[in-house]
């Protein structure tokens, strides 16, 4: 059931279907510099939509793999801004001391071994 609701998810905010017929007209026509190579790309392009559908279209990917200058799919418009989850804060002062320790220090940040 997740597997078909992410389907969904890419299929409504980027029109693959659309990019693969593109692509076929591209390697059809010649223009595509290496054709197996794009269809590898597009390909990319897709299992990363499958990964996050959350950040679709993610047109930085789209970009990072050529697949409107070396391919010939038209890029996909952008939907606003990538949302990046929170990530946890390092804490800079933390000393970690094994507590089966077989040293003779204190384990403080003064003496930790």
């Amino acid at each position: 059931m997740r597997l078909w609701a992410v389907v969904v998810a890419v299929a409504s905010a980027v029109d693959l279907a659309g990019m693969r017929a593109q692509l076929r007209a591209a390697a059809a026509r010649k223009d595509a510099v290496n054709s197996t190579e794009c269809y590898a790309r597009l390909l990319t392009y897709e299992y990363a939509l499958e990964l996050q559908p959350d950040r679709a279209p993610m047109v930085e990917a789209f970009d990072a793999l050529e697949l409107e200058a070396t391919c010939g799919v038209d890029r996909p418009e952008p939907n606003g801004t990538a949302v990046f989850p929170p990530t946890t804060p390092v804490v800079a002062d933390a000393v970690v001391v094994a507590v089966d320790g077989d040293d003779s220090a204190a384990g403080t940040a003064d003496a930790p071994f």
